[in-house]
């Protein structure tokens, strides 16, 4: 009966302790394999999951949000094909509750044009978006020329459509 350094006790043939083959409860094997295996330890962390699903909507034709990311063109740069590259360069600003978005988004996910944003951020980011122009060109999106106005967006839609923005406001 052997006592191992990690605390397990194990009845082992003396033979294997006195010609080395037992060293350890199985407790060594155990831990040089979960090493082995181990690549970067984070992918249960947010950050890995936005890389996937980054990578996913860019790279995998059966993504539902393929058409609007790789079915257009955009793509993953080469360095961020690893997951570890992807944290060196965006894993230190990540926080809780942000995702990946592009600056330009008809430009590749890259260091350049990539950065963490909450919704409310990336709402303001989209291709969809309807721009005003105001008297000192100032450029807002619908939804904060709603605020600036003390209004809903339904009735900027409807402003907009009956042509009677504030003096100085107009769709860019």
């Amino acid at each position: 009966r052997c006592a191992c350094d990690c605390g397990a006790q194990k009845t082992v043939a003396g033979v294997h302790l006195r010609d080395g083959r037992m060293r350890s409860c199985g407790c060594w094997r155990r831990e040089r394999i979960g090493l082995a295996a181990l690549t970067h330890g984070l992918t249960n962390h947010p950050a890995y999951k936005s890389w996937r699903h980054m990578r996913d909507r860019c790279e995998n034709p059966r993504d539902k949000k393929w058409a609007d990311y790789g079915g257009r063109g955009i793509r993953v740069c080469g360095r961020w094909t690893k997951f570890d590259n992807f944290y060196a360069d965006m894993g230190p600003t990540w926080a809780p509750g942000l995702t990946i978005e592009r600056g330009d988004n008809d430009g590749d996910y890259e260091p350049g044009n990539c950065r963490w944003a909450t919704h409310a951020e990336q709402s303001r980011n989209k291709r969809n978006n309807v721009w005003y122009v105001g008297p000192d060109g100032q450029r807002l999106v619908a939804a904060d020329l709603a605020r600036v106005l003390g209004i809903t967006q339904q009735v900027v839609g409807n402003r907009t459509r009956a042509g009677t923005l504030p003096p100085g406001w107009s769709k860019a």
